[in-house]
């Protein structure tokens, strides 16, 4: 499973206060590095199939989500809170509170 640092360390520093969410639906976030493989990949690919001498046709459009392949409701993210209040971050601008 993979753990959000970007919404962690922002609760943990105090930038991050609330966040307005259904528990029980998917929280669909990933690690950035795997939106900039897809990226590159899809820029080499569409690049080799929009290269000819007649018209080009449409560019295709992508979606890259996790969602359906790794779950990770809300509920979830709102449970690793508990370690952001059990092991502050040193140099806080607010105190992470619940």
């Amino acid at each position: 499973m993979f753990i959000f640092t970007g919404i962690i360390v922002a609760a943990g520093v105090g930038i991050l206060h609330t966040i307005y969410a259904k528990g029980h639906l998917k929280a669909d976030l990933m690690p950035v590095d795997i939106a900039i493989n897809l990226m590159c990949v899809l820029a080499s690919k569409v690049a080799a199939q929009t290269y000819s001498t007649e018209l080009p046709e449409p560019i295709p459009i992508f979606n890259c989500t996790s969602g359906s392949v790794i779950p990770f409701t809300w509920y979830q993210l709102d449970s690793h809170y508990e370690c952001l209040l059990k092991y502050p971050f040193e140099n806080m601008i607010w105190y992470p509170y619940k």
